[in-house]
């Protein structure tokens, strides 16, 4: 009895350790961010998919896609930038409103670069540029999809991604939305999505306010205070175009190539997925804000690195195990087009651990030469095997591709990683195996 008393004081010790432990905190409210952001994008899919045609989702995921992707080429990589140099900067007012204000200036001049393409970009969504309602949301929701990311940025720099968190948890009144507009089809479908957006936007500008005490939000433009960010942020920024080739791209060579049908059955795969991911990226966005902070990302990252197997590979089995049955939620139509796909992504997940992680070490290290060459490789080729393999093996390929590349990545920066952490190959496994 005195024996297993003794384990689970051990155990309680721990867990109050790893919630006491910024890094392990930190990572935990990101994880959180992701699963309610991902689990509320599920369910307003999930309703999405009962009331709307698969052709209407598809429509509805393009719309989506391109909103984001011109939402990342007009944060100029502040959003990383940020979480580098926010907490050692001396006027943390200024360089918070600065990058606010070009990051949402830039963002209208894309939109409008963008509608003024469409016949040449995406044809088939040129119903945007001819509705005035879907022009002005679409600008007005692509800011504040920016906006979003550039505060989340500023909860990971001070160490509160519990505000990310609370940002995330006010955009789901877009799941009782949808229904109640199902009158207006299609436009219904993005103005409910696009509400939630905003919402978390208004509400992060508050947020910050409540962490830091004399901010106040205002446009602003001051030159010193980008000048020490800048450069960073624009490498990083080169970086994080190539990072967001996948995610944003293959949609819609999915749409041109396989049909729109198709399109809905990989989103929900790659909305998946994006949970899986969850656990390595936010750990390793954490692991960037603790090194920012403080001098000790060796001994962290080796912390990283156990806390992600110990989660991640545990989910995989469950997604080969019941996956199936929890992609019937939207339809057997999905269980049955979606699943290999999604166990394809979940596998791919274990190099892009090692490869997530190497990035933020150098981030960290301020050597963001080797981020725009693994992202560059990453974007580039995972399209590039992507275009070769879905005539082959249809949407599997998307899967086959990401995986692919992802474990090239990780053979090639391996051998780097371990010697900084003070690794060998088999002390690598033994962590693994250990998690």
């Amino acid at each position: 009895m005195p024996i297993l008393a003794g384990v689970e004081m051990w155990k309680i010790n721990k867990i109050k350790r790893i919630f006491s432990d910024s890094l392990y905190q930190n990572s935990i409210y990101l994880m959180l961010t992701y699963i309610f952001g991902t689990g509320s994008g599920f369910f307003f899919w999930i309703i999405a998919a009962k009331l709307y045609s698969s052709d209407q989702i598809g429509l509805a995921v393009a719309i989506i896609s391109c909103m984001s992707f011109i939402s990342m080429f007009s944060r100029f990589g502040f959003d990383v930038g940020i979480i580098r140099y926010l907490p050692n900067t001396y006027d943390k007012n200024q360089m918070i409103n600065s990058c606010l204000t070009i990051t949402s200036v830039v963002s209208v001049l894309f939109c409008i670069l963008f509608l003024a393409g469409l016949n040449i970009l995406s044809p088939k969504l040129i119903f945007l540029r001819d509705n005035i309602s879907y022009m002005i949301l679409f600008i007005l929701f692509t800011v504040a999809t920016s906006i979003s990311f550039i505060q989340s940025s500023v909860f990971i720099a001070l160490k509160r991604s519990k505000y990310s968190l609370i940002q995330i948890l006010f955009a789901t009144p877009r799941i009782i939305i949808l229904p109640l507009i199902i009158m207006y089809g299609l436009f219904g479908m993005y103005l409910a999505y696009g509400i939630g957006i905003l919402a978390a936007s208004i509400i992060g500008i508050n947020s910050i306010s409540k962490i830091h005490k004399t901010y106040k939000f205002k446009p602003s433009f001051k030159k010193d205070i980008l000048k020490e960010i800048f450069n960073y942020s624009f490498k990083n920024y080169v970086s994080m175009i190539f990072e967001g080739i996948p995610t944003y791209i293959l949609p819609l060579l999915i749409v041109n190539i396989l049909g729109t049908q198709q399109n809905a059955y990989f989103y929900i795969a790659w909305c998946f997925s994006s949970l899986i991911q969850a656990i390595p990226q936010s750990t390793a966005t954490s692991l960037l804000a603790e090194g920012s902070n403080k001098d000790s990302t060796r001994k962290d990252s080796i912390a990283a690195i156990k806390f992600i197997y110990s989660l991640l590979f545990p989910v995989i089995v469950v997604v080969f195990l019941f996956g199936k049955y929890i992609l019937l939620i939207f339809g057997g139509e999905y269980s049955e087009n979606s699943f290999n796909l999604l166990k394809i992504l979940s596998v791919a997940s274990i190099p892009f651990t090692l490869n997530i992680i190497y990035i933020s070490i150098k981030r960290i290290e301020r050597h963001i030469e080797p981020v725009i060459y693994m992202y560059s490789f990453l974007g580039i080729f995972s399209i590039v095997f992507s275009i070769l393999l879905v005539k082959w093996l249809g949407l599997n390929g998307i899967g086959v591709s990401w995986l692919l590349v992802n474990s090239i990545l990780a053979i090639i920066v391996r051998k780097d990683i371990f010697q900084f952490l003070g690794l060998t190959r088999q002390t690598y496994m033994d962590i693994q195996n250990h998690a």
